[in-house]
């Protein structure tokens, strides 16, 4: 039986919502400008892991902002801004597309529990090699 990618790769995306976030990375470059072997219109591995104020005590639905974590996720799914998504060992990774690393920054700042330390994120550009279920952008 032949699996349909896109179902597949939809049911990750729901799976996403746990063990995620916090803003971290590099230093921003000069507004407006790309970073060091950086396009304009590129797409990002954004890696998250629970922050500092994760509470162990509770599960990944109770914890704080969590619910505002999952429709912000929700929205950039729907807007195509998230490409995938899934989690692997403790972490969950999406992989978005933004004009630079600017606007993932940005992106991933509207989300609350991120702001609030429950979840940390990590932004690396991502360049595609080998285009597969996620093509490379033109």
């Amino acid at each position: 039986m032949k699996t349909n990618r896109y179902a597949w790769t939809a049911s990750l995306l729901l799976l996403l919502p746990v063990p995620v976030f916090f803003l971290q990375g590099k230093p921003a470059a000069a507004a407006g400008s790309p970073e060091a072997g950086e396009k304009n219109d590129s797409l990002y591995a954004i890696v998250y892991t629970t922050g500092e104020n994760w509470d162990t005590a509770k599960s990944a639905w109770e914890q704080k902002a969590f619910d505002a974590h999952s429709r912000h996720l929700s929205r950039l799914r729907k807007s195509g801004t998230i490409k995938i998504g899934a989690r692997f060992s403790d972490k969950g990774l999406i992989i978005l597309h933004a004009k630079n690393t600017q606007e993932a920054k940005a992106i991933l700042s509207r989300d609350t529990s991120v702001m609030q330390k429950t979840f940390k994120a990590e932004i690396f550009p991502f360049n595609v090699f080998y285009a597969g279920c996620v093509d490379k952008e033109q």
